[in-house]
């Protein structure tokens, strides 16, 4: 069974370094962050391997596990 991995700050520091381990060993990872430029970065470099999402308020936390589903799976 494939690994479904959420990280939020995922975009720079330790949360890029948490997302890229866990997409090296094959996991399905969705990662949000406040940082569009740092979102951007993991998108240009990861392409099509992860869920990526801004967040900067309560609508759109709520919906980042909706819209992460259809290129991860469901968690």
């Amino acid at each position: 069974m494939t690994a479904r991995i959420l990280v939020t700050a995922g975009g720079a520091g330790i949360g890029q370094a948490i997302t890229e381990a866990f997409l090296a060993s094959g996991a399905r990872v969705a990662i949000c962050d406040v940082d569009a430029d740092a979102l951007q970065n993991m998108r240009d470099t990861h392409p099509y391997q992860m869920g990526i999402q801004t967040v900067s308020g309560l609508a759109s936390q709520r919906g980042f596990l909706a819209q992460t589903e259809a290129p991860i799976g469901r968690f």
